[in-house]
């Protein structure tokens, strides 16, 4: 695990919702301080002794990065001014906290414990005889799990207390009994593909790399070699004790591979098989008890077949040691069965442990996440302690001036301020507010021929003053001034 990352059993969709809110609640909380400190910015300036006029570019709210290059554009102006980089910014990081987001929470896999219901599961020790099968359903669980735990997930191998098809199964070492360990046994032993099976083996035998006790085999030669072609591929294996004695027992395997089998240039004179020679022994005495059960001659047998096709795919599964010991592995658990794999914890050799190791899902949250929340922290605490510099300035300069005060308070800024301070303009009634603007509207009067603004429909407005629109255009009387309604025309030029 990297020391910069951050790790959580929380859901990682969660986690995901838990940031993008936090993103857009800061988000927020950036417009509405920036929002407020150009207001307040704005205020301070006119109270001064000596007040300059604002800017009208300052006169904006805090826009997105959208608006603020439109605005840019449109005035070659920063709306805000110096603020108005700032707006870029942060409606930039706006719309790339959602990649930030997907990129930098992840789903990751670390090994916990899982509830076992029923799987393969060693039972107390027992004395009768039991061959394991090694075709039946309680072996394929066992390779399942092992092969899931030491080739998949990165767990152990070995024999475990229980096992099951889960495909997270994850052993560690409280659910391992113990486990057959192989090794080299000796120089590889070299022979010509003309000699017989049954010459290799009592060769084997007479150097000392294969027991005479319990013994079986599987031949092969490959369809595609030499039609008199006699020794192929080779898997001896053996045990120190006879079928019907009753105690430990440990291995001596041989291992063979006619790799040159489509060289068909090669006659059986010159071809060769190397034999690898392993020896396999269960080291801890645990599970003596369980050896002393399993008729060697009759499981050597029965397993021989199953052996040599995981063998013949060595490569896939490690070298044949690495391979061995996981056969060894599984015929001990599923002896320890007794071929079932419908065993519930409670019936095991270790009743009290109801669990079993596996990858449980954790939510990754990178380094980089948390950087760029501080970033906005670090733009929005500055912005809140600006405002409150600003709230000191404008107490101070509102108590020298306060006959100042009021007109600056509705000082226009966002679209509402704005949309209110044009209405009081143009109809000259300073009382109209934020809800007066629901009863006006800006259309066509007069059948269409000028555009002004009415109030429910009606063309009455409140005031005379005519109001410039733009070098073209003047709010002018519609009619007598009793009526109060303005329009706009067109200026005599």
């Amino acid at each position: 695990m990297s020391q910069s990352t951050y790790y959580t059993p929380v859901n990682s969709k969660d986690i995901r919702n838990i940031f993008t809110v936090t993103f857009i609640v800061l988000q927020w909380l950036v417009g509405f301080s920036g929002a407020a400190l150009l207001k307040r910015r704005n205020q301070a300036s006119l109270l001064k002794e000596n007040p300059k006029a604002v800017p009208l570019s300052h006169l904006s709210s805090w826009l997105s990065d959208v608006e603020t290059l439109k605005y840019l554009w449109q005035t070659r102006r920063l709306p805000g001014g110096r603020y108005g980089l700032l707006m870029l910014l942060t409606g930039a990081f706006a719309l790339t906290s959602h990649i930030f987001v997907g990129r930098y929470i992840n789903t990751i896999s670390i090994p916990g414990r899982c509830d076992f219901n029923s799987g393969v599961v060693v039972q107390p020790p027992f004395t009768n005889p039991n061959v394991p099968q090694s075709q039946w359903p309680a072996a394929n669980v066992a390779f399942d799990a092992y092969l899931n735990s030491n080739y998949s997930n990165g767990g152990l191998g070995g024999v475990y207390y229980r096992s099951n098809t889960d495909t997270n199964f994850t052993a560690a070492e409280s659910d391992v009994i113990g486990g057959w360990v192989c090794s080299a046994n000796g120089p590889n032993q070299t022979y010509l593909t003309n000699s017989t099976g049954r010459h290799v083996i009592e060769d084997l035998q007479s150097k000392g790399f294969l027991y005479n006790a319990s013994l079986d085999y599987v031949q092969r030669v490959h369809v595609n070699g030499p039609a008199s072609a006699d020794l192929g591929d080779l898997m001896i294996l053996s045990a120190n004790i006879s079928n019907t004695t009753r105690q430990p027992w440990d291995l001596k395997a041989s291992v063979g591979f006619d790799f040159e089998a489509s060289e068909n240039s090669l006659s059986n004179a010159t071809r060769k098989i190397t034999m690898s020679n392993y020896y396999c022994k269960l080291p801890t005495h645990n599970l003596d008890w369980l050896l002393e059960t399993i008729p060697t001659q009759e499981t050597l047998t029965e397993w021989k077949e199953r052996s040599f096709g995981f063998l013949i795919a060595s490569g896939s599964y490690g070298p044949p040691s690495d391979v061995l010991e996981m056969i060894l592995d599984v015929m001990t658990m599923a002896a320890g069965s007794g071929n079932s794999d419908e065993m519930t914890a409670a019936m095991g050799i270790k009743p009290t442990s109801t669990t079993y190791g596996c990858l449980t899902p954790w939510t990754a949250i990178d380094i980089e996440l948390f950087i760029a929340l501080a970033f906005l922290l670090l733009i929005f605490l500055p912005l809140v302690f600006a405002n409150l510099i600003m709230l000191c300035i404008i107490r101070f300069r509102r108590k020298r001036n306060p006959a100042q005060d009021a007109k600056v308070e509705d000082i226009p800024q966002d679209l509402m301020s704005w949309q209110v301070a044009t209405l009081r303009h143009i109809f000259n009634n300073e009382s109209l507010g934020p809800r007066d603007t629901a009863r006006h509207t800006f259309g066509w009067l007069e059948g269409g021929r000028r555009v002004g603004y009415t109030e429910n429909g009606n063309a009455k407005i409140y005031g005379n003053t005519a109001a410039i629109v733009d070098q073209t255009t003047a709010y002018q009387p519609l009619q007598p001034e009793s009526e109060k309604s303005y329009a706009v025309t067109e200026r005599p030029m």
